[in-house]
């Protein structure tokens, strides 16, 4: 997943090029795995696999969070990003999220702790930008939508992430 970096006052903020396919072709990726899971050794083999891109899922929540809704409605041109670039961004971000409940969907509860676990704690910490879409009314409805499942499934029988 590639990222262009620019940077706007004291926001860092990035957009996505032009390619959200990659979201979705781990979404895809996970859940056949997610189908093969058979014992513990192939929970941990898919803990292991989608173990890097958790912290990459976070990181595209928070890039939608300042590009989309703090930066688009600014009233400064050249900190604007372009229609075509949000809505490349919408569709990476929904699909960024659609991996991340595909993640937390796995039956092996130990597996799915852990995988709570690294996008709670840690450099990831998911939950703090998870909130902040779903404080924003303008928000794409869709993307919400799928940051409040994800938020939920996050702390679902899981004490120590709630």
């Amino acid at each position: 997943i590639k990222h262009v970096q620019h940077l706007i006052g004291h926001h860092s903020t990035m957009t996505i090029e032009p390619n959200a396919d990659d979201w979705k072709d781990l979404l895809q990726q996970s859940r056949a795995e997610r189908e093969a899971l058979t014992d513990s050794a192939s929970y941990g083999s898919f803990f292991q696999d989608f173990r890097p891109k958790l912290c990459l899922l976070a990181e595209q929540v928070r890039i939608y969070y300042v590009n989309v809704l703090i930066t688009s409605d600014d009233g400064d041109e050249d900190r604007c990003i372009t229609p075509e670039e949000k809505k490349c961004l919408v569709l990476a971000t929904r699909n960024a999220l659609r991996f991340g409940i595909s993640c937390l969907s796995v039956e092996h509860e130990e597996t799915r702790k852990l995988i709570q676990m690294e996008l709670v704690g840690g450099a990831c910490r998911i939950h703090e930008y998870l909130c902040r879409v779903l404080a924003q009314n303008r928000a794409d409805s869709k993307t919400r939508l799928f940051a409040a499942r994800l938020l939920c499934n996050l702390v679902t029988k899981n004490t120590e992430a709630s």
